[in-house]
């Protein structure tokens, strides 16, 4: 999906009542990809990186220019359960009105360029979409965001219940066994890692 060049559609000022929650997140440990260099006021994505490291890379840099973006859909199960489900993009939903000229600035700064509606990269297969909000699953629009912090970086995204939700919703809606599975991921790595905990919101 192509990102608008101008303010977000009126839908979105639905935004206003989504709220950040504060709670504990177990999220498995992964081993350092090196995937993305990290320093203060850089960041350097490369061949190497995760969707996790991306997702981070990216969700920093918008929140540096003040842009609120939320990971939902496949890139949010992938990010709780990388081992039950892969996804080959992240999608961020944009909250309040937000120019594309300001995504495309931050996201330039670690190397994404728009190209048919999707932001790719030269150096990862990951691309990066933002569909249309609000954010919703099924008619039912998401108010917790979890905002996640490790390294100086920043990323929001969806809960991992309402992850699960999400992928339960679109196998039902898709008869899609992939969804089902990473459903199924997700909520397993939560129970697996009940007492692991080191992402928390500040």
């Amino acid at each position: 999906m192509s990102i608008p060049t101008g303010p977000l559609p009126p839908s979105c000022g639905l935004w206003l009542f989504a709220r950040s929650i504060s709670c504990r997140i177990f999220v498995p440990l992964l081993k350092a990809s090196d995937g993305v260099h990290v320093d203060p006021e850089n960041l350097l994505i490369g061949p190497n990186a995760t969707l996790r490291e991306v997702a981070f890379a990216v969700g920093t840099v918008l929140d540096r220019d003040g842009i609120h973006a939320v990971l939902c859909g496949g890139s949010a199960a992938t990010f709780y359960a990388p081992e039950a489900y892969q996804s080959e993009d992240l999608d961020f939903v944009l909250a309040f009105n937000t120019e594309g000229s300001v995504v495309k600035t931050a996201l330039a700064s670690v190397g994404y360029r728009l190209k048919n509606g999707l932001f790719v990269h030269d150096a990862t297969h990951f691309t990066v979409e933002f569909p249309r909000g609000p954010l919703a699953i099924g008619n039912d629009e998401v108010e917790d965001i979890v905002t996640l912090h490790e390294a100086g970086q920043v990323l929001r995204i969806i809960s991992p219940t309402d992850s699960v939700r999400d992928r339960l919703n679109k196998y039902a809606a898709w008869d899609d066994f992939s969804a089902l599975r990473a459903a199924v991921g997700v909520a397993r790595g939560r129970r697996r890692h009940a007492r692991r905990t080191f992402f928390y919101e500040t």
